[in-house]
Formats: structure tokens, C-alpha cells, sequence
């Protein structure tokens, strides 16, 4: 299951994604979590896909850092990071 909870951690709600979310280690090796959710399957949680929201998948979170909206369906196309370099800044 996925969930997502809007950048200021007031408010978490259920995520569906169209297909399979794909989760892959970039060149750099930090882990990456890509989907497509449309706003007819996210009616309550659409608005909360922005950058910096934080989408929970198998345990794991990941940042939102890039968004583009396709016109087709009033779907969003997401990459979104693993919480790993938030938690590096925050010990400092």
C-alpha cells in the first residue's frame, strides 16, 4: 500500500498509482521511486502530490522532488528520493 503525507507531516492519506511504481538505485546510487496517479483514482490525496510531500511505499520513504502534470486523464508523473539525505542534514 501506498501512502503520501503533505510536506508539513499534518495530513496522510492513502496513494493509488496507475501501473506498477517502480523503485531502482540511480547512478549515483540513491534509491528513486517513479508512478503515474491520476486524480479520478486519488480524489482525497491528489492535492497532496507536490514537491517535498512524502510518499511511503513497502516500508520505505521516499521525497518528492520532481512533478509534471500530463495533460491527459489530469494525471501527475512523479520522481520522487529516498529519505536518506534528509536524515544526513538533520544530524548536522
Amino acid at each position: 500500500m501506498l501512502s503520501i503525507t503533505y510536506y508539513e507531516s499534518t495530513l496522510i492519506e492513502a496513494l493509488a498509482c496507475r501501473g506498477n511504481p517502480i523503485v531502482r538505485k540511480n547512478i549515483e546510487g540513491v534509491f528513486e521511486l517513479t508512478l503515474d496517479a491520476s486524480q479520478q483514482d486519488n480524489p482525497h490525496s491528489f492535492n497532496l502530490i507536490i514537491e517535498e510531500s512524502i510518499i511511503e511505499a513497502g516500508g520505505f520513504q521516499f521525497r518528492i522532488k520532481q512533478l509534471q502534470r500530463k495533460s491527459k486523464g489530469n494525471v501527475k508523473s512523479l520522481l520522487s528520493q529516498h529519505i536518506f539525505f534528509d536524515n544526513i542534514w538533520v544530524g548536522k
